[in-house]
C-alpha cells in the first residue's frame, strides 16, 4: 500500500512539474485589471518580438493598410533552424483583453541559394496554421497549429528594461528617456458641446520630453512614474504631468500594475483641466505608448530619439 501511494505522489509530482515547466515556457504573463474600460484599438507595435522563456526564436511583424506581415524564426520538431512567413488581416475583437486576432497560413520556404550565391527558386509548402491575438500595443499571445499559446513582447535592447513588479508579472518597465510625439484622439462622441468638421479635426499632436524611470515607496508597495515635460518656449523645460504604474485596490486586494498618464487636458478643456489616460503594463512600451480614458479619448506616444532627459 505504502509503495503504491508513494509511486502515486511521484507521478502526480512529476504531472505538476511538467505543468510548472509548460508555464514557465509560455511567456509573460501581463496583467490587466479593469479590462472592460479598455474599448479603443491601436495598432501593434513594428518590429521584433519574443517569448522572454525561450531560445533564440522570435517574430519580426510590420503592419500595412490593416494586413500584418509576419516571420518566424525558430526550430522544426528536429531542432533545425527554419523560417517561416505568414500574411492576415487585423480583425478587431470583441473579448476583453484582446484588440486584434490574426489567423493565417504559414508559407515554408527550402531549397534556395545562399547569401553569396547566384540567386535561383525556391521550394513553398504550408507550415502549418499560425493565430496571434494582440492583447495590447505591446503584448500578444500566439499559437501555431492550435497548440498551447505563448506570450510575445517586444525585444527590448537598446534600453534598460526591468521587471519592477516580479510577484504579479515579468513585464520589463523600460526607461523612456527621450523624444516622443505625442497623437491624441478626440472621441466626437464625448465631446457633443464642440464641434469636429471632419475626422482630422480630432487629431492633435504635439512634442514631449520623458525621463527614465524614477521608483517611490508608497504603503502599497513601489510606484514607477515618469516625468512628462514640454520644452516649449526654449531652453526651458516646464513639467506638465507624469506617467505612473503602480498596484491598485480592487476589492480590498491589491492588483496590477496599472498605468496612468495624467497631463494637461485637450484645447477643448478648461484652464488647469487634467485628463487621465489609463492603461495595462502591455500599453507601455519602450518606443510606443498606448492609452485612453474612460470616456473614449486616446493617445499614443512614438519615440523620436534617446536624448536624455535634461540634455
Amino acid at each position: 500500500m505504502k509503495l503504491k501511494y508513494k509511486l502515486l505522489t511521484l507521478i502526480v509530482a512529476s504531472l505538476m512539474l511538467a505543468a510548472t515547466a509548460a508555464i514557465a515556457q509560455s511567456g509573460v504573463v501581463v496583467p490587466c485589471v479593469n479590462c472592460e474600460q479598455y474599448t479603443q484599438r491601436t495598432e501593434p507595435f513594428r518590429g521584433v518580438w519574443h517569448n522572454k522563456n525561450q531560445t533564440a526564436q522570435g517574430f519580426s511583424i510590420d503592419v500595412q493598410n490593416g494586413k500584418l506581415f509576419g516571420i518566424y524564426y525558430g526550430y522544426d520538431q528536429a531542432g533545425d533552424a527554419i523560417w517561416q512567413t505568414f500574411v492576415g488581416d487585423l480583425i478587431p475583437s470583441e473579448e476583453v483583453n484582446i484588440m486584434w486576432i490574426v489567423d493565417a497560413t504559414l508559407n515554408q520556404f527550402s531549397n534556395s541559394n545562399c547569401f553569396n550565391c547566384e540567386a535561383k527558386g525556391f521550394d513553398l509548402a504550408n507550415g502549418g496554421s499560425i493565430q496571434v491575438k494582440f492583447r495590447h500595443k505591446n503584448y500578444a499571445s500566439i499559437s501555431i497549429d492550435g497548440g498551447t499559446e505563448q506570450h510575445f513582447t517586444p525585444f527590448i535592447f537598446g534600453v534598460e528594461g526591468i521587471a519592477d513588479f516580479p510577484e504579479q508579472t515579468e513585464y520589463l518597465f523600460p526607461d523612456l528617456d527621450g523624444l516622443w510625439t505625442f497623437i491624441y484622439h478626440v472621441n466626437a462622441e464625448a465631446v457633443s458641446d464642440i464641434v469636429l468638421l471632419g475626422n482630422q479635426w480630432s487629431f492633435t499632436s504635439e512634442m514631449l520630453r520623458l525621463s527614465d524611470r524614477k521608483i517611490t515607496q508608497t504603503e502599497d508597495g513601489i510606484e514607477i512614474w515618469y516625468a512628462v515635460a514640454s520644452y516649449f518656449p526654449p531652453p526651458e523645460i516646464v513639467l506638465i504631468g507624469e506617467i505612473n504604474c503602480k498596484l491598485i485596490d480592487v476589492d480590498g486586494q491589491l492588483q496590477g500594475p496599472t498605468c496612468t498618464l495624467l497631463k494637461n487636458g485637450f484645447w477643448f478643456d478648461g484652464f488647469g483641466v487634467k485628463r487621465e489616460f489609463h492603461f495595462p503594463p502591455g500599453g507601455l512600451g519602450a518606443y510606443r505608448i498606448f492609452g485612453e480614458t474612460l470616456d473614449g479619448h486616446t493617445f499614443e506616444a512614438i519615440k523620436v530619439n534617446s536624448l536624455e532627459f535634461n540634455s
